[in-house]
């Protein structure tokens, strides 16, 4: 018996669907990306006071897109780390975000920093991790920062990175981490503070797709620098 078959016509593209009609696109480089950063939602965060968040969730800065929801986890994969004193103004109103300096951990380095007084009559400086990661299944890249309450665990995802893993002869994206955040109540009040665990082994394609995105960064990093979404240094609450 004879097979019918049967053709679809090809969808006409209206003028404003038709890429062309747009114009020729920009070129688009490594500079102009603009990296969002993975926050957890405070109770004072500027989402959550609009009405747009809660509490507890994972969110992206850029684009408040939820990444996970309040208590659940979150899984990425760290594929490169700087550290940073993150510093902030003393002023009658309150604390006025002055910037990031890189942290340079070498005692013979003329610039050596790591020292630093966390705190002075003018200004609180902050210590910092900065991981540059891909969630799974994607190849844009984000970054996650730990400074203050969240520090431990900024520590515990480096020494898995690059002690632990280095110990069995891995990469420092070799495995998942996972994340979540835990509500703490002290003197000061109610807030969240990031925890991190070791998950499964990354994929190979997942390997290849941090690996892919380091060079770019690192590149970028060596050129130009990278753009990171620091918003979140401006809201004290985070």
């Amino acid at each position: 018996m004879a097979k019918e078959i049967v053709k679809k016509e090809k969808q006409e593209l209206t003028p404003m669907q038709d890429m062309s009609a747009w114009g020729e696109r920009p070129t688009v480089s490594k500079n102009d990306l603009l990296i969002s950063k993975i926050l957890l939602m405070q109770g004072m965060s500027k989402l959550v006071t609009e009405g747009d968040a809660r509490m507890g969730e994972i969110r992206d800065s850029v684009t408040g897109g939820l990444l996970a929801n309040a208590g659940t986890n979150l899984e990425i994969i760290p594929f490169f780390c700087k550290k940073y004193w993150v510093q902030f103004c003393k002023t009658e109103k309150g604390l006025d975000y002055a910037g990031k300096v890189e942290v340079v951990d070498n005692p013979a380095d003329p610039y050596y920093n790591a020292d630093w007084a966390w705190e002075t009559d003018e200004m609180r400086n902050d210590y910092t991790y900065e991981f540059f990661c891909i969630l799974p299944g994607e190849n844009i890249p984000k970054v996650i920062s730990f400074r203050r309450t969240s520090l431990k665990a900024g520590k515990k995802m480096f020494n898995q990175m690059y002690i632990l893993n280095a110990e069995q002869g891995l990469i420092p994206p070799a495995y998942k981490m996972i994340l979540s955040g835990r509500k703490v109540t002290a003197d000061e009040g109610t807030y969240m503070v990031w925890d991190v665990e070791r998950g499964d082994l990354a994929s190979e394609q997942e390997i290849a797709g941090a690996f892919r995105m380091y060079k770019q960064i690192t590149d970028a990093i060596q050129a130009t620098g990278v753009k990171v979404d620091d918003g979140d240094f401006e809201d004290i609450s985070v």
